[in-house]
């Protein structure tokens, strides 16, 4: 978890300093959203 956790901040950050965080950052941070429930949740069942 920590590790999604740290990749969604890298990546929010990445995003916003770019400037293309209104289209880039979104598609992203949904797709890091979306794989970390799905990750966490494969996680959990184990």
């Amino acid at each position: 978890m920590y590790l999604f956790l740290l990749a969604s901040t890298l990546a929010a950050i990445l995003a916003y300093t770019t400037g293309f965080w209104l289209i880039a950052g979104g598609v992203l941070a949904l797709g890091l959203l979306i794989w970390g429930i799905i990750l966490g949740g494969d996680s959990s069942q184990e």
